[in-house]
């Protein structure tokens, strides 16, 4: 699997490291050593979810060296979780709305150290990571207790009424790609936020 990695990786970037483990699931990872950040974003959007064998490798950043903060991860985690019904989803299903909502990777290492926030566990029908009882009657992260905002804009979206997904499993359409001047820009935004009583979600 080094021999692998060594080869894949040093196709876009220069390698300095790899090594490989077991983690706690059982799952074969590594950490690849690359000379910088620039070299590390390269190589993830090249390599990122790439079939090697009957696999796809998800790659993530280590945070060695890197501004990283425990406690905004575990809001993302909880933020996430409290938005689908039960509290829980299918692990995959997890790790793929995790980079969709925040366009970054969260390792299933990276779960299991946060034993306070979810749970993992193995279910007929796949394995599942809920929310850990101690979050789950606590107010939802995103919001202080002054704010009543939802996650989406109550006048102009719609979300289908479906019983068995949450708002963070509705299906949004993509943004139209829209050039204009930052005056008018400007000008767009302020009165958006007028007409939504100075608040909209981002």
């Amino acid at each position: 699997m080094k021999k692998i990695l060594l080869a894949i990786f040093g196709e876009h970037v220069m390698v300095l490291h790899v090594s490989v483990f077991v983690q706690s699931d059982g799952i074969i990872a590594a950490y690849v050593k690359v000379p910088s950040i620039q070299d590390a974003q390269y190589a993830i959007s090249q390599l990122h979810r790439r079939k090697i064998g009957h696999k796809k490798i998800i790659i993530s950043y280590g945070h060695s060296g890197q501004p990283y903060s425990p406690q905004f991860i575990r809001w993302q985690v909880v933020s996430l979780l409290k938005e689908v019904p039960g509290l829980k989803l299918l692990l995959f299903k997890f790790l793929e709305m995790f980079e969709s909502r925040y366009v970054t990777t969260i390792s299933v290492s990276d779960l299991y150290r946060l034993k306070d926030v979810c749970v993992i566990t193995d279910e007929s029908s796949g394995r599942m990571v809920s929310l850990h009882t101690n979050h789950r009657n606590t107010p939802s992260p995103c919001l202080t207790p002054t704010q009543d905002v939802e996650p989406y804009c109550m006048k102009h979206y719609k979300v289908r009424q479906c019983p068995n997904k949450g708002w963070a499993e509705q299906e949004i359409p993509p943004l139209p790609n829209v050039l204009v001047s930052l005056p008018v820009f400007s000008s767009n935004i302020l009165h958006l936020l007028l007409s939504h009583n100075n608040v909209l979600p981002l």
